[in-house]
């Protein structure tokens, strides 16, 4: 699991990538507050949304994910209007060695 400041009050960690049909993500937040969690395709349509109401302190976050079909998503996690996302991939793709795989780094927006 690699850690992910993308705020001073939260802290993400991302599980196994590719994942295994489940996909766990950690949340460490400085107090209670609404999210939203969305999984996109590579075409933008929306595959999974959950919304997430964190407490304050480590939250353990375990998605089944087992429907998708096999490729690449866009995990995106929106919390007191900041977006945090990141490139993943389900247990039937291996990124290839190559630019795109080398794509696959956080991204961070204040909505």
């Amino acid at each position: 699991i690699r850690q992910v400041e993308w705020n001073p009050s939260f802290h993400v960690s991302l599980g196994s990538n590719p994942f295994i049909d489940q996909l766990s993500l950690q949340i460490y937040s400085h107090r209670q507050t609404s999210s939203r969690l969305h999984i996109s395709d590579l075409r933008g349509k929306q595959v999974f949304s959950k919304q997430v109401n964190l407490q304050a302190g480590q939250n353990l976050l375990q998605l089944e994910l087992q429907p998708l079909a096999k490729g690449s998503y866009f995990l995106k996690l929106v919390v007191e209007n900041k977006l945090w996302g990141k490139r993943i991939f389900n247990k039937h793709t291996t990124p290839a060695i190559s630019l795109t795989h080398l794509l696959t780094f956080d991204f961070f927006y204040q909505l």
